[in-house]
C-alpha cells in the first residue's frame, strides 16, 4: 500500500515538529510548509492526502491557502487548525466546506486529532 503523505502547514516550529515526529512513528510521510505561499509551492509539485493547515499565518492566511488550493483543482483532505473559537476565519473556512468536525482547535486533544487523521486518509487505528 502506498504510504499516506500529510503536509502540515503552520507558522508554529513546535506544531509542525509534533505533528510530523508524531505521523513518522505512525508510518505516514510529513512534510512542513511556514507559509501558505511555501505550501503552494509544494501544492503544485506534489499531490498529498491531507492538508492540515492553520487558520492564522502571516501572508496568506489558511483560508487564502485553501481558497488557492480549490482553484488549482486540488481536492485533497483538509484539516484546519485555530486557537481561535469565534473568529471570521473559521465561518469563512466553513463556506468553503470544511467541516465543524475537520476544524480543531489548539491545544488540541491528541487523541481527537489521531482520529482524525487516520480518517482523513483513509486508514483504521
Amino acid at each position: 500500500m502506498k504510504k499516506k503523505n500529510l503536509l502540515v502547514i503552520d507558522d508554529d516550529e513546535a506544531i509542525r515538529e509534533l505533528l510530523c515526529f508524531w505521523a513518522e512513528e505512525e508510518g505516514l510521510g510529513c512534510e512542513v510548509a511556514v507559509s501558505g505561499e511555501g505550501a503552494l509551492k509544494k501544492i503544485r509539485q506534489h499531490n498529498y492526502d491531507l492538508l492540515l493547515i492553520d487558520i492564522k499565518l502571516g501572508g496568506l492566511n489558511g483560508v487564502q491557502t485553501l481558497r488557492k488550493v480549490r482553484a488549482l483543482g486540488k481536492k485533497m483532505p483538509v484539516i484546519m487548525m485555530t486557537a481561535f473559537f469565534a473568529d471570521d476565519l473559521v465561518k469563512e473556512a466553513k463556506s468553503l466546506g470544511v467541516l465543524e468536525t475537520d476544524i480543531l482547535y489548539k491545544p488540541f486533544d491528541f487523541e481527537n486529532l489521531e482520529k482524525l487523521i487516520f480518517r482523513k486518509v483513509g486508514l483504521n487505528k
